[in-house]
Parts: C-alpha cells; structure tokens; sequence
C-alpha cells in the first residue's frame, strides 16, 4: 500500500509500482468546460489497482468517477472524491477480422481503434468526430457518430467487464 498525506486525509492507492495516486492535481475536460479537484486521482494500467482503487473509496463512503481523456461535456463526471483516470488502460487485445469483433481495454481511443481496424480491413460501424474519445466513454456517453442509420458505439458492445463498487470484477453479456 502507498499512503500519503494530502490536506483532506491519507491517500492509499494498492500496487503504488503500477497505480498512482495524486491529491494536487487539477483535472480539466474537453476546451476546459469542467475544472475540478478531486481528493484523489488514480491513474493505472491495471484493472487490479482500478479495482483496488475502487473498492477502498466504496469502503470509505467516497464517490468514484472514470474518467479517460476528459472528452465530456456532462456534468456527471465531475467529482469532489476520486477520480479514476483510464487513459493509461489502452491496449486493444484481439482483433478477429472472422468475427468482425475486438477485444479492448476502456481507454482506447477511437482514433486508435479505428487505425487499427483499418489495417484489418475493417471499421467501426459509425465513427465519432473526435478521434480522442475513448471506448469507455464513448460507451458510457451513449456517443453517436457520422451515421443516422447505426445507432450509438454503445449498441455495438456484445459483453463488458464492469468494475463494481465492491471491487469484483463482473462480465456482462454472453
């Protein structure tokens, strides 16, 4: 455990070589719509520490918000507490050109996915128009894209592993 002392109480964040926790930091969306300063923000490439993280503010009464490239313009997002940052879990894991489906870590850019997509010969069904979203968000957001026809990005998820408030990991879908 890493633990720190910031002017609203200790920061404890598990596995402090992958995760790190800052209490200083200001966090700003998109053109700087939202600015706020959360007691915590942890930033990871792991879905263990997120989970860790995760369930030590759950088990401290604090509130959790994900955030990956600050993209929204909703209010929602915006948090006093901890803020978890998913723009270092990036990795696009499989890419089944059979299938026609992949396999990603929430912070993936669009942008990203797309290039990678293209190199297969494929594409995302409609694409967003800024590229820096994330998948996580993009999802979460229920964002549209360039076409009127497909939907949302999120109509297109045929399952998700969701980090629950107890820090359980759950798979949602077949």
């Amino acid at each position: 455990m890493l633990k720190a002392d910031s002017p609203d109480g200790p920061i404890v964040v598990s596995s402090p070589a992958r995760a790190r926790a800052d209490s200083s930091r200001l966090v700003t969306t998109y053109e700087d719509i939202w600015k706020f300063k959360p007691r915590r923000v942890v930033e990871s490439d792991s879905v263990d520490d997120i989970r860790s993280a995760v369930a030590e503010a759950s088990s401290a009464g604090l509130r959790v918000r994900a955030i990956g490239f600050g993209m929204s313009w909703a209010a929602h997002l915006v948090t006093n507490d901890v803020c978890v940052s998913l723009r270092k879990l990036n990795r696009i894991h499989t890419i089944d050109p059979v299938n026609k489906t992949v396999v990603v870590d929430a912070g993936v850019r669009l942008g990203d996915l797309s290039r990678a997509l293209a190199e297969k010969k494929l594409s995302l069904p409609s694409l967003s128009f800024l590229p820096d979203l994330t998948i996580g968000g993009a999802v979460a957001t229920a964002t549209h894209g360039t076409s009127p026809n497909w939907g949302t990005l999120s109509d297109f998820v045929r399952s998700m592993d969701v980090v629950l408030a107890s820090g359980e990991v759950r798979k949602f879908g077949p």
